[in-house]
C-alpha cells in the first residue's frame, strides 16, 4: 500500500518536476513547503507515504517539502477558506470544487507566465493535447493543469428500490445476462415486465416533472471536468439556449429534437384522430391552469435564433 501510494504521489507532482527541470533555473538555496489541499478523507499511514515522497522530493528539487492537507469537505468550505485568507499552494479542483466558482472569487491564480518561463514541456504538451487542456482555461488564460487518469475497471449495475424489489425478476434476469454478453429481447422483455408491474402497484407517484436547464448547467458544468452531457429531450435544452447560461457551456448537441411542445401535442392529436380545435384547446388550457406554462411561448427555432451558444 505504501508503494503504491507513494508511486502515485510521484505521479501527480512530475508537473513540479517538469517546471523545475526546464527553462529557467529555479532557485532553491531557500526551504520552501507547498501546501496542498486534496478533497479526500486521510487514509492510514498518510504521514509515512508523505514522508518518504518528500525525501524522494529532496533529489529533484533541494529544500522542498509538501505539506498534504486533507479535506472531503473542501467544495463547500473553499469560500469560506479564502475568505479568512488560508494560503494554499496547489488545490485539487473537480466536482466538488468547480473551477468556475473559483474563478468568479478569484482563488486562482493564472499559470501562464509560470509555465512559459518555467514549464516549456508543458507549453509543448499544452499544444499536443489542446482539448484536455482547455477544461483547465478561461479567457486564454491556464488555472489548471489537467490529470488525466484510465479507467482500470468501470462496473455498471442495475439498481432496484427496496421496495419494488418483490417485482422484479432477479433469478431469470441474472440468468439471461450470465449467458449472454449482449443485452437480449428478453432482458427488454423482463424489464418491461418489472415496470409495468411497478406502475400496476401504484406506488409509483405520477405528475408534472420540472426540468431546469439553466440551474443544471450551473450545477454540473464546473470545470475541471469536461462534461460530454447525457440526454435531457433536445428541444429542452434548445428553447433554454437562450438563457443566461455559464460561459463555460461551449456546445449543446441536438440530433433530433421535435421543433416545439406545441408541434408535438398537434402531432399526437393527429396520431390519435381527435379532433384539432377540441384538443389543442383543452391540452393548452390545461397546461395554463396546472402547469402554469404556455405551450405557444417557446419553440426551437426562436430560441437558437437569441442564442449565443454553437
Amino acid at each position: 500500500m505504501l508503494k503504491k501510494s507513494l508511486s502515485l504521489l510521484l505521479a501527480v507532482c512530475m508537473v513540479a518536476f517538469v517546471f523545475a527541470g526546464c527553462g529557467k533555473k529555479v532557485d532553491t538555496s531557500k526551504e520552501v513547503t507547498l501546501k496542498w489541499i486534496l478533497f479526500n478523507a486521510e487514509q492510514q499511514d498518510a504521514d509515512v507515504v508523505e514522508k518518504e515522497f518528500n525525501k524522494q522530493l529532496e533529489k529533484f528539487i533541494p529544500n522542498t517539502k509538501l505539506d498534504i492537507v486533507f479535506d472531503t469537505g473542501i467544495g463547500s468550505k473553499w469560500s469560506m477558506l479564502m475568505a479568512a485568507k488560508e494560503e494554499y499552494d496547489i488545490a485539487w479542483t473537480g466536482y466538488t470544487l468547480g473551477m468556475s466558482g473559483a474563478l468568479n472569487d478569484g482563488t486562482y491564480m493564472p499559470l501562464n507566465d509560470l509555465v512559459k518561463d518555467y514549464g516549456p514541456a508543458i507549453e509543448k504538451e499544452m499544444k499536443e493535447y489542446a482539448d484536455s487542456y482547455s477544461t483547465g482555461m478561461d479567457d486564454g488564460e491556464l488555472y489548471a493543469i489537467p490529470n488525466q487518469q484510465p479507467i482500470l475497471h468501470q462496473t455498471s449495475y442495475f439498481r432496484i428500490p427496496a421496495e419494488f424489489i418483490e417485482y422484479f425478476p432477479k433469478a431469470d434476469f441474472l440468468k439471461e445476462c450470465h449467458s449472454n454478453y449482449k443485452t437480449t429481447e428478453k432482458i427488454y422483455q423482463l424489464l418491461e415486465d418489472y415496470f409495468s408491474k411497478v406502475k400496476a402497484s401504484g406506488k409509483v407517484a405520477s405528475g408534472k416533472i420540472t426540468i431546469d436547464p439553466l440551474n443544471f448547467f450551473k450545477a454540473v458544468v464546473t470545470r475541471g471536468y469536461d462534461f460530454v452531457g447525457t440526454s435531457m429531450g433536445g428541444a429542452s435544452v434548445l428553447m433554454a439556449s437562450d438563457l443566461a447560461l455559464p460561459n463555460n457551456v461551449c456546445g449543446i448537441v441536438a440530433d433530433c429534437p421535435f421543433s416545439s411542445p406545441l408541434d408535438v401535442v398537434k402531432g399526437y392529436l393527429n396520431k390519435k384522430g381527435i379532433p384539432m380545435s377540441l384538443g389543442l384547446n383543452l391540452v393548452c388550457m390545461s397546461a395554463l391552469l396546472v402547469g402554469r406554462f404556455d405551450l405557444k411561448s417557446h419553440d426551437c427555432i426562436s430560441s437558437i435564433k437569441k442564442s449565443k451558444v454553437d
